[in-house]
């Protein structure tokens, strides 16, 4: 339990700094994304699968629902 209490403070704080790099808003709409009241996900500009890394620069986040978007144009 302990853990997964961790790794939300961890993700938290990561969601934060990178809407802060992205000024509040999302990369794919540039709507303001808001963390408390909104689903947000992590996304890596260039995906792990192409060879991207797990690192702060290469990646954003986005509203869940673009996220989304953006991963089914991505599949086809």
């Amino acid at each position: 339990m302990k853990r997964a209490i961790l790794k939300d403070q961890r993700l938290s704080k990561l969601k934060l700094r990178l809407l802060a790099k992205q000024n509040g808003l999302c990369v794919k709409c540039g709507e303001p994304i808001n963390l408390e009241e909104e689903a947000s996900e992590r996304d890596h500009i260039i995906p792990k699968m192409e060879g991207g890394k797990d690192t702060f620069k290469n990646t954003v986040i986005l509203h869940k629902v673009c996220h989304e978007k953006k991963t089914s144009w991505e599949r086809k």
